[in-house]
């Protein structure tokens, strides 16, 4: 991306969102773009702008919630919650 694309303009600064399976993925998605940005000598300007005005989100999910425990009576208030693994089934 050209920095001639937003001027360096602060309000026009980038959301990231990664997707990389690391711990604090954004914080090292901006420590890969800077590095990169460094080895491209690119002005100081661009690497103010990416620092100032880009937002990189850590979105590493820790771990992923399935349902209730088998034995959590909302499985026999709501029917469309069943559970659909017969190990967790009563």
């Amino acid at each position: 991306m050209k920095r001639g694309a937003f001027d360096g303009d602060r309000e026009k600064g980038l959301i990231m969102l990664p997707v990389e399976l690391i711990d604090d993925n954004g914080i090292r998605l901006k420590e890969c773009v800077l590095r990169q940005a460094d080895n491209w000598h690119l002005e100081d300007g661009f690497l103010d702008w990416v620092e100032e005005a880009c937002i990189f989100t850590s979105t590493l999910v820790d771990r992923i919630v399935t349902g209730y425990p088998a034995d959590d009576p909302r499985w026999r208030t709501n029917p469309l919650d069943a559970p659909k693994n017969p190990e967790v089934q009563q």
